[in-house]
């Protein structure tokens, strides 16, 4: 009307908060669709229901209402949106409920102690983009909480945390979230959304990003006709929601048997196909049955929709008599080398695919055999790793100055054999020409914003390298970063190689001012370049 009356509508907002830090601290509200219920968010010291909680309320009753469910999120909430199928929450939190919220908010005892002086719970103790840190409530209560990052989803009937977990680099918090016909819109403090996409403040998600009522798009990409053996069936699976699983019913056409994953049974059967990213597998089918085999696909999303074999047509495999070969096997590298631990490789191929490839090494001045880790009396083979149609015997000390003698066997999928005598035998020479310490340098960052930055180089050695460590210290307080966070005392953390590249991910610079790296690296053969031929370096944080 245009005279707005005050309705027989009330809630017990002070009564039912049970700390006073946040009896007055209420950030946002937000009805829902149809109007039938509100929802509040409000920040203060993780004390539910009041205190960093997300809190519904009914609309459609009169008189003092108390509240249907209290989410406790642990950590402030500054902002609400509400559509047909959630609560969406934003702020400074970390967690969310895993199973729901029980009225009251309280799923386990308010026990957490950790925090700033006199704070009670969570509020600003966990690493907030870190889901790993011990702090963090999905660690410290894996039954009830679930990690994000500042911003969740909540089923709109109980307060459980949905699937939905975009993520940002939220310093503060995100501050705003608005929900129109084609999304949500959000505003935070930091420059970047999901995965790790960078917006500006601002950030916006469509409505497709959350709402899913299709199956997944399956394919299946090989085989379509092949020599007989044991062989991998695989193909592509993608979902908007995420894949939760494919099943696969593989049908020799000659004998209307079906395989079960390890062999082949009379009675109708599916396998439940192995899921790598958007790439299924069925690994090692038994195909050594020359004719036809049908092969039917079923995909099912994370929301429960699925894609039948009637979405996805069926695939006819036919398999022929052609491979009475062992693969095509060389050894690429080393032949000569300097002295350390050393990765042998080389290629391998087959038309029926490739099992395994067994090497044998043999150090031809002390007879001793290498097993994988170390070198023993008796002869023995190592499985080498396969990638592709690279295949490797990683880490091999060869330390030892000298001669070694490098033999290859190699099976494929129709257990066809190439052994030593068709891959003629490989003499590797070591010898000892590397004394220096590896090459390093500090390329990121150097003068930087605030926030939790990865501290990154180069890092060679001909030798090759076997590790980095690396010394932060903050010049304004004298503390050094331990891998997770500051602490009073001398440390390093080893950094994380990647080929050439040395980093030290996720480190904690959200304290303006100056901080001072300094970098030791030691190859395979234990040269040492320290900190004095590495000089340091100074990264402004402002």
């Amino acid at each position: 009307n245009p005279t707005a009356l005050l309705g027989n509508w009330a809630v017990p907002w002070s009564a039912q908060a049970q700390d006073e830090n946040c009896r007055q601290d209420l950030r946002d509200l937000a009805i829902s669709p149809d109007g039938s219920f509100i929802v509040v968010a409000g920040q203060g010291r993780d004390h539910a229901p009041n205190c960093d909680s997300v809190i519904r309320y009914e609309t459609n009753t009169n008189g003092l209402v108390n509240l249907t469910w209290a989410a406790r999120m642990y950590s402030s909430v500054f902002s609400l949106a509400v559509s047909d199928d959630a609560v969406y929450a934003a702020g400074h939190f970390c967690a969310a409920p895993r199973n729901g919220a029980a009225p009251g908010g309280i799923t386990h005892p308010l026990d957490i102690t950790e925090g700033p002086p006199g704070s009670l719970g969570t509020a600003n103790a966990c690493n907030r983009n870190d889901p790993n840190d011990p702090v963090n409530p999905s660690v410290r209560f894996p039954n009830d909480a679930v990690f994000r990052d500042q911003m969740a989803a909540l089923n709109p009937a109980n307060g459980q945390a949905l699937d939905w977990n975009p993520g940002t680099n939220a310093g503060v918090g995100v501050f705003d979230l608005t929900l129109i016909d084609a999304g949500l819109l959000a505003g935070q403090d930091n420059d970047r959304f999901g995965a790790d996409i960078r917006t500006g403040g601002s950030g916006f998600f469509t409505l497709s990003s959350f709402r899913d009522t299709t199956g997944p798009e399956v394919t299946h990409t090989t085989p379509t006709s092949r020599s007989n053996g044991f062989r991998a069936l695989q193909g592509q699976v993608t979902d908007p929601s995420g894949v939760d699983r494919v099943e696969v019913e593989i049908r020799n056409q000659q004998t209307g048997q079906f395989w079960n994953g390890t062999s082949w049974q009379q009675g109708q059967v599916r396998t439940t196909a192995v899921l790598n990213g958007t790439t299924w597998t069925v690994p090692r089918v038994n195909l050594n049955a020359l004719g036809d085999y049908r092969v039917l696909h079923w995909a099912w999303d994370e929301e429960g929709n699925l894609s039948g074999w009637t979405t996805n047509p069926q695939t006819i495999v036919t398999i022929f008599k052609g491979d009475t070969s062992g693969p095509t096997l060389t050894h690429t590298t080393p032949t000569s080398r300097s002295n350390g631990f050393r990765a042998f490789q080389g290629q391998v191929t087959d038309p029926s695919g490739v099992d395994r490839v067994e090497v044998e090494i043999r150090n031809q001045q002390t007879g001793q055999f290498w097993n994988g880790t170390s070198w023993q009396q008796g002869q023995v083979r190592t499985t080498a790793v396969l990638n592709g149609t690279t295949w490797t015997v990683p880490r091999v000390n060869v330390n030892a100055v000298g001669q070694y003698r490098v033999l290859h066997w190699a099976w494929d999928n129709a257990n066809n054999l190439t052994g030593w005598a068709a891959n003629p035998r490989v003499f590797v020479s070591v010898f000892s020409n590397d004394t220096d310490g590896p090459a390093l340098t500090h390329t990121a960052p150097t003068v930087r914003s605030a926030g939790f930055r990865t501290f990154q180089g180069q890092v060679t050695d001909p030798s090759g390298v076997d590790r980095v460590e690396v010394e932060i210290r903050n010049q304004q307080t004298g503390q050094f970063w331990n891998g997770t966070s500051w602490q009073q005392g001398q440390v390093r953390t080893t950094a994380v190689l990647n080929g050439s590249t040395w980093s030290v991910p996720g480190v904690n610079l959200t304290a303006a001012g100056q901080y001072r790296i300094l970098h030791w690296a030691w190859d395979d053969v234990g040269n040492l370049t320290g900190w004095r031929v590495n000089p340091k370096v100074f990264v402004t944080v402002n």
